[in-house]
């Protein structure tokens, strides 16, 4: 067997050629592949990858020349072998001594939170679990992908609200009210997205090997990759967020705390707040004569009790869905007319206690609110929602008129024209516009909105009692006769409203359509 240098070979010896390109000659080129691709080698076009290629040529494929030199003849076929060049890898020096188990203190410094790890090789084996999951789980991926059955994973919904530099702040401080360890992973993954949320990916010379304080917080910052400052961000707030929920129950614990029991009410006072539930989740937590009883009675309790705050809220997905319509079908041995004037003597004893209420005054609004339940708001203190709730007052689409006094609080708080698009007009809001407009006092993310506002709330209720009353009155108080008067003027139009024909046939045109349903 002879070798050739041929094709561009650099060097030429009894065992063969080693070549780093292609023959320059078009069909030499073409001939040097067809033998590749029948030898069954896996060659790639650029051997820069320290591929070593021989190419080994038997005596009879070479021609003499007239100058008594050989040459290859233009139909030679070579014989190829691919050779991989065997890297020796260095050892690492073995360590003098062994280390000794560690402390590892202030995990996620950057905001006052620490560990203690009582073994160095708790760290070392989750992650060394974890490197071999993952590595198990890309080869299956990569076997299922040569056999054309490979599925990507779902990616998870990306939330609508983009977590602000205020949200980001609100969960730094959040984090030193958690009372329970959360795990030494967890605390590694805040670290790594307060270091991604602030200065962007890791940026830092890897630690050495026997730095395990400074590797685990390396490691946990670097695997996050190149995801940016905002959806870190993100993800900072919802995890801690998701941590304070955990200890923060998300429904308050429903006991009586001293006050009556309720049949269309949840009625809880704890941590010096008391807690009014609508509770009708069935039928939206619609509003009936008896409900209206209750919550008047109820938010007579509330503030005569030693609570600091009151705070109302619904049951289920609905906030409220305002005054149930079946109130109108049962009519008294008195006819429409006693009817409406009983009805309205409510309407105006319900009003009248939300003007009246001593204590700080707070709506969470869960969900969609209509009707009623929306009018109020402008007598409550403050208002938080989520961001599916929605706000509609469709008074004309029945033949009513506004109550609630926001004939008189709404072009206050959002100006004549929005308040009659809305009052007059039937526009619905979302949660969003109502902010903008002053209606509600702030708008959280629908996964963190319980977590979220009860922590406000427990820490409103440690503020003095008798300063709050104080400030109210005198926030409130001027407004009061004002407020009544309007009440009793907005009572007299909705009982005309009641007794007129196109509030009935507004009403059947209800239940029609519902029927159909």
């Amino acid at each position: 067997m002879v070798c050739c240098a041929a094709w561009g070979c650099s060097n030429r010896s009894e065992k063969g050629v080693r070549m780093y390109g292609f023959p320059t000659d078009m069909e030499r080129r073409k001939k040097w592949l067809a033998q590749v691709s029948r030898s069954n080698l896996n060659i790639n076009k650029n051997y820069n990858n320290k591929k070593i290629c021989e190419a080994h040529f038997e005596a009879n494929q070479f021609v003499m020349t007239k100058k008594f030199k050989r040459r290859l003849r233009p139909d030679a076929i070579p014989t190829i072998f691919v050779h991989r060049p065997v890297v020796k890898m260095r050892r690492a020096p073995a360590p003098r001594c062994t280390p000794r188990p560690v402390n590892i203190q202030h995990i996620a410094a950057d905001h006052s939170y620490s560990i203690t790890v009582s073994k160095v090789e708790e760290i070392k084996d989750e992650d060394t679990q974890r490197r071999e999951s993952d590595s198990e789980e890309i080869e299956d991926m990569a076997r299922e992908e040569r056999q054309g059955q490979v599925t990507l994973p779902s990616q998870p919904a990306a939330s609508q609200h983009k977590a602000s530099v205020e949200d980001f702040n609100r969960a730094k401080d959040q984090l030193g009210t958690l009372k329970e360890d959360p795990g030494n992973l967890v605390k590694l993954k805040i670290y790594a997205l307060f270091k991604q949320a602030t200065q962007g990916p890791c940026n830092t010379p890897k630690p050495g090997m026997l730095d395990f304080v400074n590797k685990a917080k390396w490691d946990s910052w670097k695997s996050l990759g190149s995801v940016s400052q905002e959806e870190a961000r993100q993800q900072y707030v919802e995890l801690i967020s998701s941590l304070v929920g955990a200890e923060t129950p998300a429904v308050a614990p429903q006991t009586s705390g001293g006050t009556e029991s309720f049949q269309t009410l949840l009625v809880s006072t704890e941590n010096n707040i008391t807690t009014i539930r609508l509770n009708r989740p069935e039928k939206k937590n619609a509003i009936t004569v008896e409900m209206y009883n209750e919550l008047i009675e109820a938010l007579d309790l509330a503030g005569k009790d030693d609570s600091v705050i009151t705070v109302m809220t619904g049951n289920g997905d609905y906030y409220c869905s305002g005054n149930d319509l079946n109130n109108f079908t049962k009519i008294p041995k008195g006819g429409v007319e006693e009817m409406a004037k009983k009805a309205g003597e409510l309407r105006r004893r319900y009003v009248k206690a939300y003007i009246d209420f001593p204590k700080p005054l707070i709506a969470v609004i869960n969900g969609p609110a209509v009707g009623v339940s929306v009018t109020l708001l402008g007598l409550f203190d403050v208002v938080y929602a989520t961001e599916r709730a929605t706000f509609h007052t469709p008074f004309s689409q029945l033949g009513q008129s506004p109550d609630g006094c926001s004939s008189y609080l709404f072009p206050k708080i959002m100006g004549a024209a929005k308040a009659s698009e809305m009052l007059l007009f039937n526009k619905k809001l979302t949660a969003v516009q109502a902010c903008e407009l002053g209606l509600v006092t702030e708008v959280f993310p629908e996964n963190t909105f319980q977590s979220e506002v009860w922590t406000r709330l427990k820490a409103y209720a440690k503020l003095p009692r008798n300063s709050l009353a104080l400030s109210k009155q005198l926030i409130r108080g001027l407004e009061k006769e004002n407020l009544h008067a309007v009440n009793d003027a907005e009572v007299e139009r909705l009982v005309e409203c009641w007794l007129s024909d196109e509030c009935m046939q507004a009403i059947m045109s209800f239940f029609q359509a519902k029927s159909k349903l």
